[in-house]
């Protein structure tokens, strides 16, 4: 049960920091409750397209590590 609870805080704390960056870089400067929703769909289309990829799991966990080491 603690499993799932630390994977949504990951999943949560993920989606902030990826939205937030996405829309600094589109020029919003101050906070919106936007940013969860653009940094979860961004990490789902990083994985959905990656899925398909060879190696399917590695090349999601190395993409996903690439956006979020981006995104900090």
């Amino acid at each position: 049960m603690i499993g799932t609870y630390a994977s949504a805080a990951l999943i949560c704390a993920a989606s902030l920091l990826v939205g937030r960056a996405l829309l600094s870089l589109a020029g919003r400067r101050e906070w919106s409750w936007l940013e969860p929703a653009v940094g979860f769909a961004a990490i789902l289309t990083v994985s959905g397209g990656l899925a398909r990829a060879p190696g399917h799991s590695t090349s999601v966990t190395l993409g996903l590590l690439a956006l979020l080491a981006a995104s900090a």
